[in-house]
């Protein structure tokens, strides 16, 4: 597994982004937006190989406060450990930080909590996550956001001490080997 800060490839974008704003997990990505990640140095890409697989981004809400996401994954390789790995490196790369995610995937809600995350309602976030929210609207995220829905509600998870370090987070960026992947094969991140 090679983790970068910039894409291989043009190609490599346009990959991840006709693949994200076609799920249903993420409500809105756009070019800029992921450009301005990569600007930032506030993203990695992970690379099976030479193929891009999946991203992490993470965006600094304050001297305090932290968003990891959106992160993920290419759908032939859920199920694999690799939505697993991207959170833990966003953990990492922000530790010492409070963290916020949010997410309507029922994997990713189990995968946060064990990484030290809480869920907890609108009502019970920090002031100045509601004012990153309010900064991000825009009638055109509502739009897509609508477009998306799905039975599943969206949680808000929040880490505000650094947990227990769980086994995944002892050592640094394990080579984890991704075993052959089948058609069809998936577990959504």
């Amino acid at each position: 597994m090679e983790i970068l800060e910039s894409p291989k490839s043009e190609n490599d974008l346009n990959i991840l982004l006709q693949e994200v704003n076609l799920s249903s997990f993420i409500g809105q990505l756009t070019e800029e937006e992921l450009r301005q990640y990569i600007t930032n140095r506030t993203i990695y890409f992970f690379y099976d190989d030479k193929e891009v697989v999946g991203f992490g981004a993470w965006e600094a809400i304050n001297s305090e406060w932290t968003e990891i996401g959106p992160f993920y994954n290419l759908e032939r390789y859920r199920g694999k450990g690799l939505g697993t790995l991207i959170v833990q490196h966003l953990v990492m790369v922000n530790a010492g930080k409070k963290l916020y995610a949010v997410t309507k995937n029922s994997i990713v809600k189990k995968m946060l909590v064990k990484f030290g995350f809480q869920n907890v309602s609108v009502l019970e976030l920090p002031w100045p996550i509601y004012g990153h929210l309010m900064s991000k609207l825009s009638l055109s995220r509502l739009f897509n956001l609508g477009r998306k829905l799905s039975l599943e509600p969206v949680a808000q998870f929040i880490r505000t001490t650094e947990p227990v370090q769980l086994e995944a987070e002892k050592s640094t960026l394990p080579a984890i080997p991704l075993p052959e992947f089948r058609e069809g094969e998936s577990a959504a991140i």
